[in-house]
């Protein structure tokens, strides 16, 4: 199962952000291997990417806000230097409105969810999912391929 990643990046500790949790409900749905990191904007911002890279997700999501856009943005600008493999999924509504901006300012982003994330992010990760799975049907077949050949 991959591991994946809720990020919410709030404006204090006593706030939390229930829009990650429905998410978390319906990912669970597909991959039960889904966690939820939130944090503060008053945290510095490498103690906020050093709590990511120690999770290790393989799909991270970020919901961006408008309290929490900065932040994000710094992190998308570094965060492939520490996981240069993991897919990265942004929503909520500071993305929604502007999806090209954020597509074309941070190549780092791999999806844009607009509007409702439940039934989008769910569909994106079993994409990411098949993907990972259509890969390791072309490795077996080139492999067969040419296992193939060298009886031949």
């Amino acid at each position: 199962m991959k591991k994946i990643l809720l990020v919410a990046i709030n404006a204090r500790w006593t706030h939390s952000n229930p829009a990650v949790y429905y998410l978390k409900t319906y990912i669970k749905k597909i991959n039960d291997n889904v966690e939820i990191l939130e944090l503060n904007i008053n945290l510095n911002t490498l103690d906020i990417l050093s709590a990511i890279h120690n999770k290790k997700p393989d799909i991270l999501a970020f919901s961006v806000y408008i309290w929490n856009s900065n932040i994000i943005k710094y992190i998308l600008k570094e965060i492939k230097k520490i996981l240069p493999n993991t897919k990265i999924i942004v929503g909520g509504p500071e993305v929604s409105y502007n999806a090209d901006y954020w597509l074309n300012e941070f190549p780092s982003i791999d999806h844009v969810i607009i509007g409702e994330g439940e039934s989008a992010i769910s569909h994106i990760i079993k994409i990411i999912l098949r993907q990972k799975r259509y890969l390791l049907k072309i490795r077996r077949l080139k492999k067969l391929i040419s296992l193939m050949k060298k009886k031949i």
